[in-house]
């Protein structure tokens, strides 16, 4: 089995990034790893790429994401604005 379509997680444009260089990030798994490894990034300000062996894998990550961003909003960690950034998109 070969790896599937990439989810591209777009970088997320209220971040400053004083200094920093613009990078991209490519995560090889949607599953519990790479979904959070994909969102931490995203939230730094990363243009992350997610590559998955199935569609099914890839809603797992989303859904997984989404839940995550919820929590972190509910914990006072992100405001609502700012969670929307990694938002993926096939």
């Amino acid at each position: 089995a070969g790896f599937g379509e990439p989810v591209v997680y777009k970088r997320h444009e209220n971040i400053r990034r004083s200094g920093m260089k613009q990078d991209r990030v490519v995560i090889a798994g949607s599953g519990v790893m790479g979904a959070s490894l994909a969102q931490v990034y995203a939230l730094a300000g990363y243009e992350t790429i997610v590559y998955g062996n199935s569609e099914a894998g890839i809603e797992r990550g989303k859904k997984l994401i989404s839940l995550n961003q919820e929590t972190m909003i509910k914990e006072g960690l992100v405001t609502a604005e700012g969670s929307a950034a990694p938002a993926p998109a096939l």
